[in-house]
């Protein structure tokens, strides 16, 4: 039975993966195929609308305003009720039309912003791609690399530098510095360390079951924030089936090097400076 689970992960990884590289289609599609379906139904159900809603509203307050017996506040009650009565029934009748057009509107709209969000990822993997080039060509040259920075969620940051032999934290995405703003950072650097040798572990087996994962599943694991570059990037087996995740966990006793106080320095005892190479556009 064990070599059938790669098998079936695989297969499982493939179609998961084809939904998601396909997901901003299908959900246009399937709005779209929703907003014809409303039209359909709102159609079908105007046929019997005159006969069986408005004409007895209609029947039923004329009834009400011909009553000699009823004096003009119970006419007006009677209408108010009559009246309800018919809104209701309306609301009925067309309320599948109107849910499917809600939930088709949703789809293409959630389509076209999924679709934005990756074109944005893809920007940033070219801009990361061409930054490499220069920083290729200046060593090649003797040169010293210039600063990257790149904006993340309206803030531009330095991406890739040094500074007193330090790396800084960085938005690059193979960069990521593991500290104390991290929820599953320990004091001991044991502990740090177990987490990070035990989530490398569990990643590459994620990537051997599915055959693929992204940046942004591994950054989830470790409990730090997703980005557009990371629902872009990451590992694939069919690329490359010998992909595997490493961290390259640098432990660094010093902290870091973007100005802390010497008090806030001394609190840190140790944070990793992680660098994550996701060589594969998974959605091309």
């Amino acid at each position: 039975m064990l070599p059938v689970m790669p098998a079936v992960g695989g297969v499982f990884g493939a179609v998961k993966l084809a939904l998601i590289k396909h997901a901003p289609t299908l959900l246009v599609a399937g709005g779209t195929t929703m907003l014809v379906a409303a039209t359909g139904v709102a159609v079908k159900k105007s046929f019997t609308y005159m006969d069986e809603d408005l004409v007895p509203y209609i029947t039923e307050a004329a009834v009400i305003e011909a009553d000699e017996e009823k004096d003009e506040e119970t006419k007006k009650a009677d209408l108010t009720a009559a009246q309800k009565k018919f809104l209701v029934k309306t609301a009925k009748r067309y309320a599948p039309a109107l849910g499917l057009m809600v939930a088709g509107v949703a789809c293409i709209a959630a389509g076209h912003t999924m679709q934005l969000k990756r074109l944005a990822g893809l920007g940033a993997a070219l801009a990361l791609a061409e930054a490499d080039k220069k920083d290729l060509l200046a060593e090649l040259n003797d040169e010293v690399p210039e600063p990257r920075t790149e904006t993340v969620d309206g803030k531009t940051e330095v991406v890739r530098t040094e500074q007193a032999g330090h790396l800084l934290p960085s938005e690059d995405f193979r960069n990521r510095v593991f500290g104390p703003e991290n929820k599953n950072w320990d004091p001991s650097s044991i502990v740090s360390r177990n987490f990070l040798d035990a989530t490398e572990r569990h990643m590459n087996d994620k990537l051997r079951w599915q055959g693929f994962l992204f940046l942004n599943e591994v950054y989830k694991a470790l409990g730090m924030p997703q980005t557009r570059l990371g629902g872009v990037m990451g590992w694939s087996r069919k690329a490359d089936p010998d992909a595997v995740v490493l961290f390259s966990a640098l432990e660094d006793q010093t902290g870091f090097a973007d100005g802390e106080t010497d008090e806030e320095l001394e609190k840190i005892k140790t944070v990793w400076h992680l660098d994550l190479e996701a060589p594969h556009n998974l959605l091309a």
